[in-house]
């Protein structure tokens, strides 16, 4: 198994960014990367106009007058 670790450190001489350990880079990577996976796939996502429109109706019809 390749340890990620040691070759960092044989490119770049060190294993810290900031002062704080790359592990903890790596983890912030991946959740912004989930991050950005979630928005574009739900803001890609057409609105529902009609379950919208018909839970507006089923409001409307069940206010006592």
């Amino acid at each position: 198994m390749m340890n990620f670790n040691m070759l960092w450190l044989s490119l770049f001489n060190t294993t810290e960014l900031l002062g704080v350990n790359l592990g903890f880079w790596a983890a912030m990577l991946v959740c912004l990367l989930a991050v950005v996976v979630m928005n574009a796939v739900l803001w890609g996502l057409k609105p529902q106009k009609q379950a919208v429109q018909s839970a507006a109706q089923a409001r409307a019809h069940s206010r006592p007058r």
